[in-house]
């Protein structure tokens, strides 16, 4: 960029502004948004296309924020980001703004290190750990208490917290789960058909309130629907096979 503004006085950008592998799984990418549009403007760039989650309808890793934040950076780059994501959140979360907004700043946190890497094709998703999604949960559970008696913001805050209803399933450990719920059941196929019925149950519903949000593209080359078949069942493949009987 550097080299090319030296040379030429009208520059375009397509710039990339999402993880296409894993579009519903958090991207740490918000904080770079703002400086880098500043670094086009002095760079002689006069148009750009910010190419994010172009398949998703509201579902996902917190779009209406971030078109709604392009959308300002792109119109003065020389607003001040963090006041801008501050008056979203308490516009469109309301009393559980101030908790949407902790949780932005969690899972945009590790890119802080100036040793992480995750570009838009990323599949690393260690960044994400128990401890994080933990973090995670306990905002989401303030916020949706917040707003118990308001629909409209309520349903918001849901809506983004099906991201990590969706990681939270796929890293369930069922194996752990199983072995100790044979503790409880001694018949190993009992207790196995137990833990990977419960978890089903929690999937399909995750599923259906996901595709009913608008999560179209679980991922770069996956529908939601069918993605959602792969970790629903997931488990069946711990349950003992039945030996026949004679």
């Amino acid at each position: 960029m550097e080299g090319w503004s030296k040379i030429a006085p009208n520059l375009f950008v397509w710039n990339y502004v999402t993880n296409f592998n894993f579009p519903t799984v958090p991207h740490p990418d918000i904080q770079p948004l703002g400086p880098d549009l500043r670094f086009f403007v002095d760079h002689h760039v006069v148009g750009v296309f910010e190419q994010g989650d172009e398949q998703n309808i509201l579902a996902g890793d917190m779009l209406p924020l971030r078109v709604w934040l392009l959308s300002k950076l792109m119109w003065d780059p020389s607003q001040d980001q963090d006041k801008l994501i501050d008056e979203f959140c308490n516009g469109y979360f309301g009393a559980a703004g101030p908790f949407m907004r902790q949780y932005v700043e969690a899972v945009n946190a590790p890119a802080k290190d100036p040793k992480f890497r995750a570009n838009c094709f990323n599949q690393d998703l260690k960044y994400l750990s128990n401890d994080l999604l933990a973090d995670c949960n306990g905002l989401f559970d303030s916020a949706e208490s917040a707003v118990r008696d308001q629909p409209a913001e309520l349903s918001r805050v849901r809506r983004e917290r099906l991201v990590l209803e969706s990681l939270q399933l796929q890293q369930e450990d069922l194996p752990k789960e199983i072995e100790r719920m044979k503790k409880q059941i001694a018949d190993p196929t009992a207790a196995a058909k137990t833990v990977v019925n419960d978890y089903e149950t929690r999937a399909r519903d995750w599923a259906s309130r996901a595709i009913l949000a608008g999560m179209i593209s679980h991922n770069y080359t996956q529908p939601t629907e069918q993605a959602a078949e792969g970790i629903i069942k997931r488990g069946r493949k711990l349950i003992p096979a039945t030996q026949p009987t004679h």
